[in-house]
């Protein structure tokens, strides 16, 4: 019966070692979730934005039967709309560096960690996110960019004679640099689902799996 009993107790204390074993990993998780919470508003600024590239589509779509007085009344129109793109920019920013900082928070939590398997996944999943954070950075450093070249193109069209070859230069450039950010969203999209499935491993350990 003793032998029994000492055998319960040392049972005992490997469940609770466990249970402990994942504290400071469960901790570092829930951080993780709330800078994910945290990055709910972007989904809003998206649709803020493209309803907003779909205004300008639309505006720069007739300019070639404009009249040269529709052209500058509609190059204002264009600028005004860049101004309100370049202020959903600058929401979405201040929300990722609000996630951001919960997240580099959360680091902290991870020097608790001593099982190698559970390091070993976070360590992969904080490559990652890291990256993701500043793929994300330089997606808004882009969009800048190319909201600089847009306005250089409205703001010629309100010219007294804008040349159109000159206008059909800029807005290549213009194209160019939105054909290059299609492709760096494209890999970010990419990256996102590859943080979630690391992340999802994290949770798998958590759970028992």
């Amino acid at each position: 019966m003793k032998i029994a009993k000492l055998f319960l107790a040392g049972m005992l204390a490997l469940v609770l070692a466990a249970c402990n074993n994942t504290e400071a990993l469960g901790d570092f998780s829930k951080e993780i979730d709330k800078s994910v919470k945290a990055e709910q508003p972007v989904q809003d600024v998206g649709k803020k934005l493209q309803n907003l590239e779909n205004e300008k589509v639309q505006i720069f779509n007739k300019l070639n039967k404009a009249t040269p007085k529709e052209v500058k009344a509609a190059a204002d129109k264009l600028l005004k709309n860049t101004e309100e793109r370049s202020k959903a920019i600058e929401e979405e920013i201040k929300v990722m560096n609000k996630s951001q900082n919960i997240y580099e928070k959360a680091k902290a939590k991870t020097n608790a960690i001593e099982d190698k398997t559970q390091k070993k996944v976070v360590t992969e999943f904080i490559k990652l996110n890291d990256n993701k954070y500043k793929k994300h950075n330089d997606l808004m450093y882009s969009y800048k960019d190319i909201l600089k070249t847009e306005k250089e193109v409205f703001n010629y069209l309100k010219e007294p004679q804008p040349d159109g070859k000159a206008v059909n230069k800029k807005i290549k450039a213009v194209t160019n640099k939105y054909e290059q950010f299609q492709k760096d969203t494209t890999s970010y999209t990419n990256m996102l689902r590859v943080v979630d499935q690391q992340k999802n491993k994290i949770t798998d350990i958590l759970n028992g799996k």
